[in-house]
């Protein structure tokens, strides 16, 4: 379900409900057959969107809300012969808090300046809907950092009427990742943040850019564990080192 309601002609707000289900599982490995419940979550949001100072200025806030029953997700363990094994769960329950907020501004007829903030926070609740304690109670979702920024600027300049200059430069910050709902440090990245740039010419109708991604170098991994953390030994994904090229396109 979704409400929207207009609270001025410049100023938009909104609220939705929603409800998904992921049906169970019937898992069945050297020990025999495992059933998992059926996943469901509540999902609920709220936010505001606008613009301002004669359309210079737009902007937007919500907050929004998950609430997972049966959360299934997979845990490496021992098994009987003291080899690592991949096994889904059944976690129980587990819980999302969290808001988005974004602001896009001309500062001039040439200049626009941008930025996005997200936080969440979502973890495994301390217990189940049976009021047991869980496993994995505390431990943050996989591939959900808490804090995500990005921010630029966006350069636009007419040199001529058939000539434009423009230049682009960006950052992206991650707060730190785990790759598994163990919560691994050593499945994890510490947070981050990537430069990039680009900029170029339009010549009527030719567009010729270059481009450098990840300036500064950054290491940083963006995913782990994956098929070797059943076998003891995790195996990692970098992400993209410092790369750049130019690259030109044509509208007809």
């Amino acid at each position: 379900m979704a409400a929207d309601y207009a609270i001025t002609e410049d100023i938009n707000s909104y609220a939705t409900l929603s409800r998904g289900r992921r049906p169970n599982v019937i898992e069945v490995d050297e020990d025999g057959a495992n059933i998992l419940d059926a996943e469901t979550v509540w999902s609920y949001e709220a936010g505001i969107k606008g613009i301002s100072l004669n359309d210079r200025l737009e902007y937007s806030l919500s907050g929004f809300a998950y609430d997972y029953s049966n959360f299934q997700t997979s845990v490496t363990e021992l098994n009987d012969e003291g080899e690592f094994v991949s096994r889904p769960r059944d976690s129980g329950k587990a819980s999302a808090l969290g808001l988005e907020t974004s602001v896009r501004a001309a500062l001039t007829e040439d200049v626009t300046v941008f930025s996005n903030y997200a936080f969440i926070d979502a973890t495994f609740d301390d217990t189940d809907e049976d009021g047991d304690p869980q496993e994995l109670a505390g431990n943050q979702f996989r591939l959900t950092p808490r804090h995500s920024v990005s921010g630029g600027v966006n350069v636009d300049y007419s040199i001529t009427p058939q000539v434009n200059a423009f230049l682009r430069p960006s950052v992206r910050y991650k707060s730190k990742v785990y790759f598994e709902e163990e919560n691994s440090e050593n499945i994890s990245q510490d947070g981050y943040a990537v430069v990039d740039v680009r900029g170029g010419l339009n010549v009527r109708g030719i567009r010729i850019e270059g481009y450098v991604e990840n300036v500064l170098d950054k290491e940083f991994i963006i995913d782990g564990g994956n098929t070797g953390a059943a076998f003891g030994t995790p195996t990692f994904i970098a992400g993209d080192p410092r790369f750049f090229g130019v690259r030109v396109s044509a509208t007809f």
